[in-house]
Order: C-alpha cells, then structure tokens, then sequence
C-alpha cells in the first residue's frame, strides 16, 4: 500500500492483477488506486489472508 502510487509507471494496465493483504482493507484500497489510474484488471481478494482456508505452501 506505502509504493503503489510511486510503482504505477512499472506497472502494465493490461495485465491482470490478485491484490492481497492480511486483511482485505489495504488490498482493497489499492485496488481503488489502480482503477483510479486505468487498470481494468484488478481483482482483490475479499476478506485478504484472514479468510484463506487452504494451505499455504512455504
């Protein structure tokens, strides 16, 4: 959430994009930060890492 502003220009807005967090509320706001700047392809997961209910491979 602290670089996406600054990351944009490295960013392709064709590509497709998971956004992530703990929590679901920063990846959220990112997520708003991308479209806001012409990204069509944002996805971000609902309810972030708290709600994951699979393993996680390390």
């Amino acid at each position: 959430m602290q670089v996406i502003e600054s990351m944009l220009s490295e960013l392709d807005k064709e590509q497709k994009y998971l956004v992530v967090c703990r929590s679901g509320n920063r990846s959220a706001q990112a997520s708003e930060i991308l479209v806001e700047n012409g990204f069509k392809n944002i996805y971000n997961m609902t309810g972030g890492m708290n709600e994951w209910k699979f393993d996680i491979e390390q």
